[in-house]
C-alpha cells in the first residue's frame, strides 16, 4: 500500500503542478492580454492626442491665416488712402494744415521701397515731400 499511496501521492503532487502551470499560465496570459489592451488603449490615446494637436494646429493655422488676411486688407487700405490723400495734396490749394504735412511726411518716410539698384528708399524723397507740404499757396519758399 506504501507503494501505492506513494505513487498515489506523487500523481496528486503532479497534478497539483500541473495545475499550478495551467493557473501560472492563464495568470500570465490574463496579464499578458492585460498589457496588451493597456498598450491598445495608449496607441489609441496616442492617436487621439496628435488627432487633436493636429486640429489645434489647423485652427491655429487658420486663425493666423485670417490674422494675416485681416492686416493685408488693412495695409492695402490705408496704402489707398494715403495715395489717394497724396493725391489730394497735390492738386495744391491755398492752405496745408499742420496735421496734413504731418500726414504727408509719415507717408514719405514710413513706407519704403527697393530701387533698381537694391537698395532701400522711401515712399517720396525730400524733395517731393517739400513740394507737397508747402503751407500756403502752391510755391516753395526758394519758388517765390
Amino acid at each position: 500500500m506504501t507503494a501505492g499511496g506513494d505513487d498515489a501521492r506523487a500523481r496528486r503532487r503532479q497534478g497539483d503542478q500541473a495545475g499550478n502551470y495551467l493557473r501560472s499560465n492563464q495568470s500570465r496570459g490574463h496579464t499578458f492580454r492585460g498589457a496588451e489592451a493597456r498598450l491598445g488603449n495608449r496607441d489609441v490615446e496616442t492617436q487621439i492626442e496628435l488627432q487633436r494637436q493636429s486640429g489645434l494646429d489647423e485652427v491655429a493655422a487658420r486663425e493666423r491665416l485670417a490674422h494675416i488676411d485681416q492686416a493685408s486688407r488693412d495695409a492695402l487700405r490705408q496704402l489707398d488712402s494715403d495715395r489717394e490723400f497724396l493725391r489730394h495734396c497735390n492738386v495744391g490749394g491755398e492752405v496745408m494744415s499742420l496735421e496734413a504735412r504731418e500726414r504727408v511726411n509719415r507717408i514719405g518716410t514710413g513706407y519704403k521701397w527697393i530701387d533698381v539698384s537694391g537698395g532701400t528708399a522711401h515712399f517720396l524723397t525730400q524733395d517731393e515731400i517739400r513740394n507737397l507740404t508747402i503751407a500756403r499757396g502752391t510755391l516753395t519758399n526758394e519758388e517765390t
